[in-house]
Protein backbone atom coordinates (compact mmCIF):
# COMPACT_ATOMS: atom_id res chain seq x y z
CA UNK A 1 0.00 0.00 0.00
CA UNK A 2 2.84 2.09 1.18
CA UNK A 3 4.33 2.00 -2.79
CA UNK A 4 0.70 2.93 -4.20
CA UNK A 5 0.19 6.19 -1.92
CA UNK A 6 3.88 7.16 -2.86
CA UNK A 7 3.44 6.57 -6.34
CA UNK A 8 0.32 8.98 -6.12
CA UNK A 9 1.64 11.17 -4.70
CA UNK A 10 4.54 11.78 -7.07
CA UNK A 11 2.24 11.64 -10.10
CA UNK A 12 2.71 15.04 -12.52
CA UNK A 13 -0.43 15.57 -13.53
CA UNK A 14 -3.14 18.37 -12.86
CA UNK A 15 -6.12 17.14 -11.52
CA UNK A 16 -7.72 18.25 -14.57
CA UNK A 17 -5.53 16.26 -16.71
CA UNK A 18 -6.74 13.38 -14.01
CA UNK A 19 -10.14 13.93 -14.76
CA UNK A 20 -9.30 13.54 -18.79
CA UNK A 21 -7.41 10.72 -18.29
CA UNK A 22 -10.72 9.54 -16.51
CA UNK A 23 -12.78 9.85 -19.16
CA UNK A 24 -10.20 8.05 -21.39
CA UNK A 25 -10.67 5.08 -18.98
CA UNK A 26 -14.03 4.98 -18.82
CA UNK A 27 -14.32 4.21 -22.45
CA UNK A 28 -11.57 1.93 -22.70
CA UNK A 29 -11.43 -1.90 -22.43
CA UNK A 30 -8.69 -1.11 -19.73
CA UNK A 31 -10.97 0.78 -16.92
CA UNK A 32 -7.74 1.03 -13.99
CA UNK A 33 -9.50 3.80 -12.21
CA UNK A 34 -6.60 4.56 -11.71
CA UNK A 35 -6.83 8.56 -12.26
CA UNK A 36 -9.78 8.64 -10.26
CA UNK A 37 -8.31 6.97 -6.99
CA UNK A 38 -5.58 9.51 -7.58
CA UNK A 39 -8.28 12.83 -7.56
CA UNK A 40 -9.57 10.67 -4.43
CA UNK A 41 -6.34 10.69 -2.67
CA UNK A 42 -5.50 14.20 -3.34
CA UNK A 43 -9.08 15.23 -1.98
CA UNK A 44 -8.60 18.99 -1.44
CA UNK A 45 -10.49 22.00 -2.31
CA UNK A 46 -9.60 21.73 -6.01
CA UNK A 47 -10.85 18.26 -6.38
CA UNK A 48 -13.69 18.98 -4.77
CA UNK A 49 -14.57 21.89 -7.12
CA UNK A 50 -14.08 20.24 -10.16
CA UNK A 51 -16.40 17.49 -9.09
CA UNK A 52 -19.14 19.73 -8.38
CA UNK A 53 -18.75 21.86 -11.26
CA UNK A 54 -18.73 19.11 -13.62
CA UNK A 55 -22.33 18.06 -11.86
CA UNK A 56 -23.69 21.15 -12.58
CA UNK A 57 -23.07 20.86 -16.24
CA UNK A 58 -25.13 19.78 -19.39
CA UNK A 59 -23.69 16.90 -20.49
CA UNK A 60 -24.69 13.83 -18.15
CA UNK A 61 -21.59 11.91 -18.40
CA UNK A 62 -19.69 15.60 -16.88
CA UNK A 63 -22.41 14.90 -13.90
CA UNK A 64 -21.74 11.33 -13.66
CA UNK A 65 -18.15 12.46 -13.88
CA UNK A 66 -18.58 14.58 -10.96
CA UNK A 67 -20.77 12.52 -8.82
CA UNK A 68 -17.88 9.84 -8.87
CA UNK A 69 -15.38 12.16 -7.88
CA UNK A 70 -17.27 13.75 -5.12
CA UNK A 71 -17.44 9.50 -3.90
CA UNK A 72 -14.32 9.02 -1.76
CA UNK A 73 -12.30 12.24 -1.73
CA UNK A 74 -9.54 11.69 1.17
CA UNK A 75 -10.30 8.61 1.55
CA UNK A 76 -11.25 7.54 5.15
CA UNK A 77 -10.73 11.21 5.63
CA UNK A 78 -14.01 12.01 3.75
CA UNK A 79 -13.16 15.39 3.24
CA UNK A 80 -16.24 17.57 2.27
CA UNK A 81 -18.09 14.99 3.25
CA UNK A 82 -21.17 17.37 4.41
CA UNK A 83 -21.07 19.42 0.77
CA UNK A 84 -20.47 16.15 -1.17
CA UNK A 85 -23.52 14.17 0.20
CA UNK A 86 -25.78 17.56 -0.31
CA UNK A 87 -24.50 17.52 -4.05
CA UNK A 88 -25.23 13.39 -4.30
CA UNK A 89 -28.48 13.62 -3.11
CA UNK A 90 -29.86 16.40 -5.42
CA UNK A 91 -28.34 14.18 -8.32
CA UNK A 92 -30.56 11.60 -7.44
CA UNK A 93 -33.26 13.51 -8.82
CA UNK A 94 -31.19 13.66 -12.31
CA UNK A 95 -33.10 13.27 -15.49
CA UNK A 96 -30.35 10.77 -16.74
CA UNK A 97 -30.20 7.29 -15.35
CA UNK A 98 -26.48 6.75 -15.70
CA UNK A 99 -26.28 10.02 -13.28
CA UNK A 100 -28.73 8.28 -10.71
CA UNK A 101 -26.61 5.26 -10.95
CA UNK A 102 -23.34 7.07 -10.25
CA UNK A 103 -24.80 9.68 -7.61
CA UNK A 104 -26.48 6.45 -5.82
CA UNK A 105 -23.11 4.23 -5.49
CA UNK A 106 -21.09 7.27 -4.38
CA UNK A 107 -23.43 7.89 -1.53
CA UNK A 108 -22.87 4.32 -0.88
CA UNK A 109 -19.03 5.28 -0.42
CA UNK A 110 -19.99 8.23 1.77
CA UNK A 111 -22.63 6.00 3.85
CA UNK A 112 -24.63 9.09 5.07
CA UNK A 113 -28.16 8.44 7.01
CA UNK A 114 -29.47 11.01 5.05
CA UNK A 115 -29.58 9.57 1.70
CA UNK A 116 -31.47 6.09 3.24
CA UNK A 117 -35.11 7.71 2.46
CA UNK A 118 -34.80 9.26 -1.24
CA UNK A 119 -32.28 6.03 -2.20
CA UNK A 120 -35.12 3.78 -0.85
CA UNK A 121 -37.54 5.95 -2.90
CA UNK A 122 -35.65 4.25 -5.92
CA UNK A 123 -35.82 0.63 -5.12
CA UNK A 124 -39.21 0.06 -7.55
CA UNK A 125 -37.15 2.19 -10.49
CA UNK A 126 -37.33 1.09 -13.81
CA UNK A 127 -33.59 0.49 -14.73
CA UNK A 128 -31.96 -2.04 -13.24
CA UNK A 129 -28.98 0.10 -13.41
CA UNK A 130 -30.27 2.30 -11.20
CA UNK A 131 -31.74 -0.31 -8.92
CA UNK A 132 -28.14 -1.52 -8.75
CA UNK A 133 -26.86 1.99 -7.59
CA UNK A 134 -29.72 1.87 -4.75
CA UNK A 135 -28.77 -1.25 -3.80
CA UNK A 136 -24.99 -0.50 -3.33
CA UNK A 137 -26.15 3.09 -1.57
CA UNK A 138 -28.64 0.93 0.69
CA UNK A 139 -25.27 -1.19 1.80
CA UNK A 140 -23.89 -0.94 5.18
CA UNK A 141 -27.00 1.09 6.85
CA UNK A 142 -28.36 -0.90 9.93
CA UNK A 143 -31.34 0.67 9.55
CA UNK A 144 -34.94 -0.87 8.94
CA UNK A 145 -35.77 1.22 5.97
CA UNK A 146 -32.60 0.54 4.29
CA UNK A 147 -33.23 -3.53 5.45
CA UNK A 148 -36.87 -3.92 4.04
CA UNK A 149 -35.49 -2.20 0.76
CA UNK A 150 -32.41 -4.25 0.32
CA UNK A 151 -35.09 -7.30 1.33
CA UNK A 152 -37.03 -6.26 -1.78
CA UNK A 153 -34.07 -5.80 -4.39
CA UNK A 154 -32.86 -9.70 -2.82
CA UNK A 155 -35.56 -10.42 -4.81
CA UNK A 156 -35.68 -8.34 -8.36
CA UNK A 157 -35.33 -9.82 -12.04
CA UNK A 158 -31.73 -8.31 -12.41
CA UNK A 159 -29.16 -10.82 -11.42
CA UNK A 160 -26.90 -8.01 -10.31
CA UNK A 161 -29.07 -6.20 -8.40
CA UNK A 162 -30.35 -9.39 -6.85
CA UNK A 163 -26.10 -10.67 -5.99
CA UNK A 164 -25.22 -7.16 -4.12
CA UNK A 165 -28.63 -7.17 -2.22
CA UNK A 166 -27.50 -10.39 -0.66
CA UNK A 167 -24.19 -9.78 -0.09
CA UNK A 168 -25.83 -6.23 2.26
CA UNK A 169 -28.12 -8.92 3.67
CA UNK A 170 -25.73 -11.48 4.42
CA UNK A 171 -22.17 -9.60 5.32
CA UNK A 172 -22.57 -6.47 5.47
CA UNK A 173 -24.92 -5.70 8.54
CA UNK A 174 -25.21 -7.43 11.46
CA UNK A 175 -28.62 -6.47 11.77
CA UNK A 176 -30.68 -10.12 12.40
CA UNK A 177 -34.88 -12.01 12.50
CA UNK A 178 -37.05 -13.37 10.58
CA UNK A 179 -37.55 -11.48 7.21
CA UNK A 180 -33.53 -11.23 6.90
CA UNK A 181 -33.06 -14.87 7.42
CA UNK A 182 -36.09 -15.49 5.02
CA UNK A 183 -34.95 -13.26 2.31
CA UNK A 184 -31.72 -15.10 2.77
CA UNK A 185 -33.10 -18.55 2.37
CA UNK A 186 -34.64 -17.90 -0.30
CA UNK A 187 -31.48 -17.32 -1.74
CA UNK A 188 -30.58 -20.82 -1.40
CA UNK A 189 -32.24 -21.58 -4.27
CA UNK A 190 -31.20 -18.67 -6.72
CA UNK A 191 -30.18 -20.20 -10.34
CA UNK A 192 -26.94 -18.22 -9.66
CA UNK A 193 -24.13 -19.49 -7.76
CA UNK A 194 -22.76 -16.39 -6.38
CA UNK A 195 -26.04 -15.26 -4.90
CA UNK A 196 -26.18 -18.70 -3.69
CA UNK A 197 -22.94 -18.38 -1.80
CA UNK A 198 -23.82 -15.01 -0.32
CA UNK A 199 -26.88 -16.64 0.94
CA UNK A 200 -24.98 -19.58 2.67
CA UNK A 201 -22.56 -17.35 4.24
CA UNK A 202 -25.28 -14.79 5.52
CA UNK A 203 -27.09 -17.55 6.87
CA UNK A 204 -23.88 -18.93 8.34
CA UNK A 205 -22.62 -15.83 9.97
CA UNK A 206 -26.52 -16.07 11.54
CA UNK A 207 -25.85 -19.53 12.76
CA UNK A 208 -29.05 -20.75 10.81
CA UNK A 209 -29.54 -24.22 10.91
CA UNK A 210 -30.61 -24.35 7.24
CA UNK A 211 -26.92 -23.88 5.93
CA UNK A 212 -25.75 -26.89 7.15
CA UNK A 213 -27.66 -29.25 4.49
CA UNK A 214 -27.28 -26.34 1.85
CA UNK A 215 -23.34 -26.68 2.20
CA UNK A 216 -23.14 -30.43 2.31
CA UNK A 217 -25.75 -30.46 -1.26
CA UNK A 218 -23.63 -27.62 -2.63
CA UNK A 219 -19.82 -29.80 -2.40
CA UNK A 220 -21.36 -32.19 -4.16
CA UNK A 221 -21.25 -29.79 -7.43
CA UNK A 222 -18.45 -30.00 -9.87
CA UNK A 223 -17.26 -26.74 -8.87
CA UNK A 224 -16.81 -25.93 -5.14
CA UNK A 225 -17.08 -22.11 -4.20
CA UNK A 226 -14.70 -20.51 -1.82
CA UNK A 227 -17.65 -18.55 -0.62
CA UNK A 228 -19.54 -22.07 0.49
CA UNK A 229 -16.18 -22.75 2.35
CA UNK A 230 -15.97 -18.84 3.84
CA UNK A 231 -19.77 -19.84 5.04
CA UNK A 232 -18.05 -23.45 6.83
CA UNK A 233 -15.90 -21.42 8.59
CA UNK A 234 -18.79 -18.64 9.56
CA UNK A 235 -20.67 -21.53 10.47
CA UNK A 236 -18.39 -23.53 12.57
CA UNK A 237 -20.46 -26.65 12.90
CA UNK A 238 -18.06 -29.63 13.96
CA UNK A 239 -20.13 -31.64 12.46
CA UNK A 240 -18.72 -30.53 8.67
CA UNK A 241 -15.07 -31.69 9.77
CA UNK A 242 -15.19 -34.91 7.86
CA UNK A 243 -17.20 -33.15 4.79
CA UNK A 244 -14.41 -30.36 4.71
CA UNK A 245 -11.86 -33.31 4.96
CA UNK A 246 -13.54 -35.59 1.97
CA UNK A 247 -12.72 -31.91 0.36
CA UNK A 248 -9.23 -31.68 1.13
CA UNK A 249 -8.61 -35.23 -0.34
CA UNK A 250 -10.64 -34.89 -3.32
CA UNK A 251 -9.47 -31.81 -4.43
CA UNK A 252 -6.50 -30.56 -6.74
CA UNK A 253 -5.27 -27.63 -5.06
CA UNK A 254 -1.95 -28.07 -7.37
CA UNK A 255 -2.77 -24.06 -8.41
CA UNK A 256 -4.82 -23.02 -5.70
CA UNK A 257 -2.84 -23.04 -2.63
CA UNK A 258 -5.39 -20.29 -1.15
CA UNK A 259 -8.34 -22.64 -1.58
CA UNK A 260 -6.72 -25.32 0.49
CA UNK A 261 -5.19 -23.02 3.27
CA UNK A 262 -9.43 -22.12 3.54
CA UNK A 263 -10.56 -25.44 3.12
CA UNK A 264 -8.35 -25.68 6.55
CA UNK A 265 -8.93 -22.53 8.32
CA UNK A 266 -12.53 -23.66 7.93
CA UNK A 267 -11.58 -27.17 9.74
CA UNK A 268 -9.82 -25.21 12.87
CA UNK A 269 -12.96 -23.24 12.94
CA UNK A 270 -15.14 -26.33 13.34
CA UNK A 271 -12.46 -27.91 15.60
CA UNK A 272 -12.56 -25.25 18.40
CA UNK A 273 -16.03 -25.67 18.97
CA UNK A 274 -15.53 -29.71 19.23
CA UNK A 275 -11.76 -29.97 19.94
CA UNK A 276 -9.73 -31.47 17.79
CA UNK A 277 -10.03 -34.72 15.34
CA UNK A 278 -7.85 -37.92 16.33
CA UNK A 279 -6.82 -39.98 13.92
CA UNK A 280 -5.88 -43.12 15.61
CA UNK A 281 -2.70 -45.55 14.41
CA UNK A 282 -3.08 -48.98 13.12
CA UNK A 283 -1.77 -49.96 16.48
CA UNK A 284 -4.18 -47.87 18.53
CA UNK A 285 -6.91 -49.46 16.08
CA UNK A 286 -6.31 -52.81 16.93
CA UNK A 287 -6.29 -52.06 20.59
CA UNK A 288 -9.85 -50.38 20.06
CA UNK A 289 -11.16 -53.32 18.51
Amino acid sequence: MQDILRKYAADPRSSEELVEAHRQEMHSDKDTREAMAILHFRGGWKEFELGRQLTESEDPEDRAVGADILAQLGWEKRTFHEESVEILINLLSDPDHQVIHYAAISLGHRNDVRAISPLVELALHEDALVRFGVTFGLSCHDDEQAITALIQLSRDADGDVRNWAMFALGSQTDMDGPEIREALAAGLHDPEAEIRSEALIGLARRKDARVFPELVKEWTLHDVSMLSIEAAEELADPDLIPHLMNLQESLDFTDDQEFQERIQDAILACEKIAGPVLTLSDDEQELDQ
